[in-house]
């Protein structure tokens, strides 16, 4: 099973299993925090358009935490 590194800064766990969830409804996701980074085992490696959308999640999430924060 492929590992998919995100850096962990501004992104919050939940946000990066509710995506690959979406992805891989049937399969198993492991997401393990280690040095500032996660690291995503996946059934199969991420699409462009899928890493795309996860990182836009990750964002979308971050701005808008960030703007209730204000």
């Amino acid at each position: 099973m492929p590992t998919q590194v995100l850096r962990g800064r501004y992104t919050d766990e939940a946000v990066i299993r509710r995506e690959l969830a979406n992805f891989f409804p049937n399969g198993r996701v492991l997401v393990q925090w280690e040095r500032n980074r996660f690291f995503c085992t996946i059934p199969k490696a991420l699409t462009e358009e899928q890493y795309d959308a996860l990182v836009d999640a990750i964002e979308a999430d971050h701005y808008a935490n960030e703007k209730r924060a204000a």
